[in-house]
């Protein structure tokens, strides 16, 4: 569990928004994932990438590619 700090409550209401000018409704657990890999500089690995979409968050398929080491 990762604690929900004011940075991440700040970034999960910038994405919200910007998702959903976009026409996109995605959960508030995914936005809140991702709002938090960003925040803390995470790549998010997931089968489900279209529900990251338009997040602004690095989402990678773990079966397709796994992140770089550095």
């Amino acid at each position: 569990m990762l604690p929900l700090d004011i940075q991440l409550a700040r970034e999960l209401g910038r994405m919200t928004q910007a998702v959903r000018q976009a026409g996109r409704m995605p959960e508030m657990a995914d936005l809140s994932i991702a709002a938090t890999a960003i925040v803390r500089g995470y790549v998010m690995l997931t089968r489900n990438l279209r529900y990251f979409q338009g997040t602004g968050v690095t989402a990678l398929d773990p079966f397709e590619s796994l992140p770089t080491q550095g």
